[in-house]
């Protein structure tokens, strides 16, 4: 995957999206109709095989394996051909991207507190249904919090250190 993405960066895919609308389609329609099913395929196998390797524990690798995966570049065709029929929900969205480093690290601290034992310990108890919508929340929030940091800044706080160990020289946060 991380290959995969060197590889969409490098032919700047994402900076043009209209130009690459036929691709994304496919990508998109491929990801799904090859996704889902097998996706949904592993989740039924998962925990079938008793802990036994067999055919049953290859069948559920291969298809997480290849399943997740393409559901994953279908999931992110499909935003793309929004962002290109909905210019303002790529608006929306951009603020969060360019603090990506600093919203995964946030996420990450929240999920660290809130599953284990070291804050709440909510891991295995909590319904899947909350476990979804609280994460469509606190991503809602980042957004929100992305948009009105980035109006004082030009990075976000873990990019400007990022920025500032790569270059190994004092970079401005906030703007003048």
């Amino acid at each position: 995957m991380f290959l995969l993405g060197f590889y969409v960066g490098r032919r700047e895919l994402f900076a043009n999206l209209d130009a690459h609308r036929p691709l994304l389609r496919r990508v998109f329609a491929c990801g799904v109709i090859i996704g889902l099913p097998l996706s949904f395929a592993g989740a039924r196998l998962e925990g079938n095989n008793m802990g036994v390797p067999g055919v049953a524990g290859l069948i559920e690798t291969t298809a997480k394996s290849v399943g997740v995966p393409a559901l994953s570049l279908g999931y992110a065709a499909g935003l793309c051909l929004l962002f290109c029929r909905v210019p303002a929900v790529r608006r929306a969205f951009a603020p969060a991207g360019q603090m990506a480093l600093t919203n995964y690290l946030m996420h990450s601290v929240a999920g660290v507190i809130i599953f284990y034992a070291i804050g709440f310990g909510w891991f295995g108890r909590v319904p899947l249904v909350l476990l979804l919508a609280g994460a469509i929340l606190f991503f809602a929030l980042q957004m929100i919090v992305s948009r009105a940091w980035l109006r004082r800044a030009s990075f976000g706080p873990i990019e400007w250190l990022w920025r500032m160990f790569t270059y190994r020289r004092r970079v401005a946060l906030f703007r003048p």
